[in-house]
């Protein structure tokens, strides 16, 4: 076998193996391609799509840096970049990559279906839809593009145009697990969620590794609860608003909270408590609302089964603690103990760090939010011992009310990536 049918041959069998979402079979074909030619430009495009789906994002930059270094005018190059940068979460940087990809070929719908995708990421919705447009114009039947046009109406509210695209996909292809599974968040949020549920199992049988389409059904599950049916209402009614309108609804919910603890306070200072505590797990409740509705699963008999492990034990701890808290503020109120109000603080607090233990890629802010959660419940439990036997109890010892500011912060520490990712 010549040199030629060899590469080409570990090309073609990887390629085959890709296409069967045999990913680390497949990779080792394109780097013995690589190995055969290593000038090989479609080898490193094929290894970093590989790599992208492994989730080897750092190994598949640099491989396709390789591919660009080789051939700086190849297309296909850019926007495989632009995919794994949207996946470093840089989609300003991905939106560059795919408009050079779009430079060198116009008449590609690859390239204009990526940098669609890369303007939805960055909110540009006008831009994305006139991009995903465009791709679908040069190919009709290119799905990937017309299902990320279903999801852009979607954002938009514009249910009747999304549900007019999603019938269309669903009668041209029943078996494409994505369409399946954007149907299913067009139904959550068209408060479907019988018809969610359905649209997501059908995704799972026909790709059962599709983990979005899991946590897809195990959101319809979470959504027979009230409480979680309102707070993916109000998801989904934020995405439709401007970064302004949402500023705007906070700013005045705040305003509303303080008018109206001043009121509740000349009625009786418990109930201007109350608003206060509801408003706080408002503002938490992104944060909290993980652990508890996984508790909430937990204990259908059925739905359990869509949860990992690491959902269960967020439902035990997360949820546990937070309704713990919310026992021992009843109780506080009840019966006017100073034992039990720093109880509740401390438990109630700590679900806002500890919720961010999960799923979390990061090692350190594991530790870190582990380690604040953990030290608010105990600073609570020694307060409130101590409430007991001392003779001036404190509602707030110096460490609680550290810890407690602790916690506020640790929303904001979310957003560091080397924290929480």
């Amino acid at each position: 076998m010549s040199v030629d049918e060899d590469y080409h041959s570990r090309l073609l069998r990887g390629r085959m193996l890709r296409d069967h979402s045999r990913y680390e079979d497949a990779l080792e074909y394109f780097n013995q391609a690589i190995g055969v030619r290593p000038d090989s430009v479609e080898a490193f495009v094929e290894k970093a799509l590989c790599e992208v789906q492994l989730g080897n994002t750092r190994e598949a930059k640099a491989s396709i840096d390789q591919a660009i270094s080789i051939d700086p005018e190849h297309g296909m190059a850019y926007a495989v970049k632009a995919l794994v940068l949207l996946e470093l979460d840089r989609p300003r940087d991905g939106c560059v990559m795919a408009k050079k990809a779009v430079s060198i070929d116009a008449a590609n719908p690859t390239f204009h279906r990526i940098l669609g995708q890369s303007y939805f990421r960055m909110e540009k919705l006008d831009r994305a839809e006139a991009s995903l447009r465009e791709a679908l114009s040069i190919d009709p039947d290119d799905e990937t593009a017309a299902n990320l046009l279903t999801a852009l109406l979607r954002r938009q509210n514009r249910m009747d145009e999304n549900r007019d695209h999603m019938d269309r996909l669903l009668e041209s292809n029943p078996e494409n697990a994505f369409t399946h599974f954007n149907a299913g968040y067009s139904a959550l949020q068209s408060t479907e969620y019988k018809k969610a549920e359905e649209h997501f199992r059908e995704s799972l049988r026909l790709d059962p590794n599709f983990d979005e389409a899991r946590k897809g059904l195990l959101q319809s599950f979470r959504a027979r609860s009230t409480f979680y049916s309102l707070f993916l209402r109000y998801c989904f009614l934020m995405q439709r608003l401007s970064g302004g309108a949402r500023w705007g609804l906070i700013i005045g919910l705040l305003l509303a909270v303080r008018v109206g603890r001043s009121l509740l306070e000349k009625v009786h200072p418990s109930l201007a408590i109350a608003l206060v505590a509801v408003y706080m797990i408002f503002v938490f409740w992104g944060f909290l609302v993980g652990g508890i509705s996984n508790l909430i699963v937990l204990s259908d008999r059925n739905a359990r089964y869509a949860l990992k492990k690491v959902d269960v034990l967020e439902g035990f701890i997360v949820g546990g603690f937070f309704f713990s808290g919310l026992l021992f503020a009843a109780c506080a109120m009840l019966f006017s103990l100073p034992v039990f109000l720093p109880l509740a603080l401390g438990f109630s607090a700590s679900t806002i760090p500890l919720s961010m233990c999960f799923n979390n890629d990061s090692k350190a802010g594991v530790w870190l939010f582990a380690a604040l959660g953990s030290a608010t419940v105990l600073a609570g439990l020694v307060t409130g011992v101590g409430n007991s036997v001392a003779v001036e109890p404190t509602i707030l010892s110096p460490l609680l009310s550290f810890l407690l500011f602790g916690c506020m912060i640790s929303t904001w520490l979310s957003g560091v990536k080397a924290l929480h990712r």
